[in-house]
């Protein structure tokens, strides 16, 4: 796999190309994380039992 520079703020959403907004993504997690925003998933979490 190789590597990607990723945008935090995604472009679409009105994110910069400024270098505080880069970041290195293996190419695998940059495509799952597509154009989401940070801190902003929708998705839940299960409480495992133990």
């Amino acid at each position: 796999m190789g590597w990607q520079v990723d945008h935090i703020w995604p472009r679409s959403k009105g994110g910069s190309d400024a270098g505080r907004n880069l970041q290195a993504l293996q190419t695998s997690a940059n495509k799952r994380k597509s154009n989401k925003i940070p801190g902003r998933s929708k998705t839940r979490f299960r409480k495992r039992r133990w």
